[in-house]
Formats: C-alpha cells, sequence, structure tokens
C-alpha cells in the first residue's frame, strides 16, 4: 500500500517507464501472438492494460477513459494510448489528492480497500500482465527490453552467460 503521494510517484514512473518501453517493442505483425486461441493475443493483453487504468475513475480522480478504436489497432496506437492514460493518471493522483488521501477506504466491486492499496493493486495487476507479454513476445521473435533486471538477450550483449 502506498502511503505517500511521493512514493507512489516514484514507483509508478519506474512501472509506466518499464511497460512503455515493453509496448515500444511491440510490432504489428506481433498483436495477434497467442499461446492458445482462447487466450489473449499479445495486442489484447496490452489493451488490457491501457483499459484497467479506467479502474482509476472508481477512486474518484478525474481520468479519461479509454475506449478502444478497432479502426487505428495497430503497435503505434497501443504505444501512444498506453502514454496518455499513464499520464492522466499521474497527473490525477498528484494534483487530486494529498497523502491522507491515500488512507481513504473506497468500496470496489464489493471490496473495501484504502485508496493507496486500490494503486498498488493496479500496478501489481499492470506488472501480473506485462509479465505473460514477455512469453509472447518471445515466441513473436521480439527482443524484450529489461523490465526489472536485465534479460538473457542483456546479459549476451554484455559478453556474459545469464545466470540461472
Amino acid at each position: 500500500m502506498f502511503v505517500t503521494i511521493k512514493q507512489f510517484q516514484t514507483e509508478f514512473i519506474e512501472h509506466a517507464t518499464n511497460t512503455q518501453n515493453l509496448f515500444n517493442a511491440l510490432t504489428d505483425e506481433s498483436l495477434d501472438q497467442r499461446i492458445t486461441e482462447d487466450h489473449r493475443s499479445l495486442g489484447e493483453l496490452a489493451l488490457h492494460i491501457i483499459a484497467s487504468y479506467n479502474f482509476i475513475g472508481l477512486l474518484g480522480l478525474s481520468t479519461p477513459t479509454f475506449e478502444l478504436d478497432e479502426a487505428r489497432l495497430s503497435a503505434e496506437y497501443i504505444q501512444a494510448e498506453y502514454n496518455k492514460m499513464i499520464n492522466a493518471v499521474l497527473r490525477a493522483v498528484v494534483t487530486e489528492w494529498k497523502d491522507k488521501t491515500l488512507k481513504k477506504k473506497v468500496s470496489i466491486m464489493g471490496d473495501e480497500l484504502q485508496n493507496g492499496a486500490a494503486l498498488r493493486f493496479i500496478i501489481n495487476h499492470s506488472i501480473h500482465h506485462c509479465g505473460q507479454m514477455t512469453v509472447l513476445m518471445r515466441q513473436a521473435g521480439l527482443r524484450i527490453p529489461g523490465l526489472y533486471g536485465p534479460t538473457s538477450d542483456d546479459w549476451v550483449e554484455q559478453g556474459e552467460t545469464p545466470p540461472i
């Protein structure tokens, strides 16, 4: 749970930068990559991450609602929409809330959470799906950027053997 706006801001910027780097590695050709037909594609996972930030509205923050424009669907569209959404979320939290607001409880889908815990949930949810995306990206032949540490590609490029 976040207890200060600064704490959230610092972690959110790090996570958003990592995720933007992941999205920047997508190609139009890779968006249909799936593990199986009945699971989300790589593009659908990326869109799900963006759409999950609509949850912020349930916390009383004024952010835009992401609505998919299928006519524009491309890697570039995903990258731009993610950037737009994360900037709006960060701006809303930093300008509309104070540290004490993070302790305020809100009822969401039948559960009562503090705002700071809800923000933690949103980041964890995104991290979960970013992990899924890396598997599909590898299957699609894309180079995966290091998110929370170097990838095996990073190690090899540095002339080292990836650790076990």
